[in-house]
């Protein structure tokens, strides 16, 4: 929120994303090298339809959250106590897609088409 949209001639809606709109802004809690995946937790401040309703999606991830696998990832939820885990943890690897119906390939058959992810420099 206090990033300057405004003065890129953006009008910004935070909370959960609508079927009206074309891009959502998330923030990933980590990234994993290993599988080139971002995690999402869903939660009050990262709605689950933020990740899976609009067209496009930008993905926010800081470069001090890089984790090189997935048992680095386990071992933190794993201690997560029941006050600080999301509702849910979602796990991209890119744009979804599907070739099912008729052979033709289909990109976005359960989330956006275009996946953008910015690793932001690390602040610690």
């Amino acid at each position: 929120a206090a990033m300057p949209w405004r003065d890129a001639g953006l009008l910004p809606r935070f909370g959960a994303a609508s079927a009206e709109d074309l891009i959502a802004v998330s923030y990933a809690r980590c990234a994993i090298a290993e599988t080139g995946s971002v995690v999402l937790w869903a939660d009050r401040d990262n709605p689950a339809l933020n990740n899976l309703l609009c067209d496009a999606q930008l993905i926010l991830v800081d470069a001090g959250d890089l984790r090189q696998s997935l048992d680095e990832l386990w071992e933190e939820l794993e201690f997560a106590t029941a006050a600080s885990r999301p509702r849910g943890i979602m796990m991209v690897s890119g744009p979804s897609s599907t070739a099912d119906i008729g052979m033709q390939l289909v990109l976005g058959a359960h989330g956006p088409r275009a996946v953008h992810l910015v690793l932001l420099e690390s602040r610690t």
